[in-house]
């Protein structure tokens, strides 16, 4: 089912479990350039839901940060009245296809200055991307995966949920891993 000919490509395949199982809208991960990248993204041809967009070569090592994301369920995001009213006003344009809105975050991505709406794009509950970016006065309330404000408990079903998608997703890897050296 998965045929995954590497290590790194299992890394990779394992950080982004979640978003493959439709149970994440996205994922940001530096990867490292070379075969299991490639490998990665011939694999990915068996998940057609799931596409991957390249932001930028890091200068000091040679990675590449990565946006994966689940067309449907990011599509989703966008659909919420709330997501759209805040992606409306950091600029982005709701008329525009998915790909379009992407490129503005790829561009936003590509600078220096690092655009903290990306965390609504990773599943994030918008309390918290809002309550980061201090544009609503919310209280630090812990952190797992990701700063949470407000409400401790919306923020920890997400990661929980998220957390469960991705062990799921390893142990199937780990089941097909098995399979093969018998």
């Amino acid at each position: 089912m998965f045929n995954l000919p590497t290590n790194e490509t299992n890394i990779i395949f394992k950080l982004i479990g979640a978003t493959i199982m439709g149970v994440k809208p996205a994922e940001l991960i530096n990867v490292k350039i070379g075969q299991g990248f490639e490998n990665c993204k011939n694999a990915l041809v068996n998940y057609p839901e799931i596409n991957l967009m390249e932001i930028k070569e890091l200068k000091r090592e040679p990675r590449m940060q990565v946006f994966f994301y689940h067309k449907t369920v990011l599509e989703e995001v966008f659909m919420k009245k709330c997501n759209q009213n805040f992606l409306y006003n950091m600029g982005y344009n709701l008329q525009n296809s998915l790909v379009d809105n992407l490129e503005i975050l790829r561009s936003r991505l590509q600078k220096e200055e690092f655009p903290h709406e990306v965390g609504l794009f990773l599943g994030y509950p918008l309390k918290d991307v809002l309550g980061f970016m201090g544009m609503y006065p919310l209280e630090f309330v812990g952190a797992r995966g990701w700063r949470y404000y407000g409400s401790l408990e919306l923020s920890q079903s997400y990661y929980n949920k998220y957390q469960k998608a991705k062990e799921s997703f390893a142990q199937e890897l780990y089941k097909e891993d098995n399979y093969k050296m018998n």
